[in-house]
């Protein structure tokens, strides 16, 4: 089932245009609440309705009023709108309504795989709006917006020294489907992240063999040519302080032995 989640503002034609291009079997109007409530603009005393215009089934819609100044409030409601609509088609069309509302529901949307931003566009006659009958629907790019911000948690994590969460955070972003121009980004990062991880498991000879693949794959600066001869030095000391308490466990079983 095809289900469109919008927010709605005073302006009945971009909720038509909308309705009419993506011909949606459910729809999710959010309005504001209040005495300015936008909900007249679906049903109205305003003329013409949106449910006149579009001719859509009653049974088939839901409205849900939200304070028109709380976009977490928003954002929290239309997360879990989202996630009782998994398993069916789902758009989310945050171009009419208050900043606040159209903030709220961009945001909870851009939480879900499955939901895809869309957006009117058209020619604007003024500042004020795009004109109707010219305008479009666009579906958003979403991954641009998701990977500035999972970017940040990632510099975030990595100021941090939290080099697992990191390697999860590049992962994630791998799995929404990267572009081209950052999947050398991420093939680095990956590398770095997970040989950090073992360095601090300490198992520095595993953490060498991931910082020397690196070495060979990409152009390494100073640093990072440091941390491969510093992995290779101090897993050659571990190696041999194994091996000398291994001697002194078998000189040990020997002598006990001879007694």
């Amino acid at each position: 089932m095809k289900i469109l989640i919008m927010t709605v503002g005073g302006d009945p034609n971009p909720v038509v245009q909308s309705i009419n291009e993506m011909k949606p079997d459910y729809i999710y109007f959010i309005c504001s609440s209040g005495q300015q409530t936008s909900r007249v603009t679906i049903e109205g005393p305003s003329k013409p309705k949106v449910l006149e215009q579009t001719k859509f089934p009653l049974e088939n819609i839901k409205i849900v009023e939200v304070e028109p100044d709380d976009p977490g409030g928003v954002y929290e409601m239309a997360k879990r709108i989202i996630a009782e609509c998994e398993g069916h088609e789902v758009y989310a069309d945050y171009t009419p309504g208050t900043k606040s509302i159209s903030s709220g529901l961009l945001a909870a949307a851009l939480e879900f795989d499955y939901c895809q931003l869309i957006l009117m566009k058209g020619p604007r006659a003024d500042l004020v709006k795009v004109t109707g009958d010219r305008s479009r629907v666009i579906m958003i790019n979403r991954y641009s917006i998701i990977f500035s911000r999972l970017r940040k948690m990632f510099d975030d994590m990595l100021s941090r020294q939290d080099y697992g969460g990191a390697k999860e955070i590049i992962r994630t972003i791998s799995r929404i489907g990267a572009e081209k121009r950052d999947e050398e980004f991420l093939d680095r990062a990956n590398v770095v992240m997970n040989a950090f991880e073992l360095w601090d498991r300490f198992e520095y000879k595993r953490a060498w063999e991931d910082l020397d693949y690196f070495s060979r794959s990409y152009t390494p600066n100073e640093q990072m040519i440091e941390y491969k001869i510093m992995a290779w030095r101090i897993a050659g000391i571990v190696d041999w302080m194994k091996k000398g308490f291994k001697r002194q466990e078998n000189k040990r079983g020997t002598e006990t032995n001879a007694i």
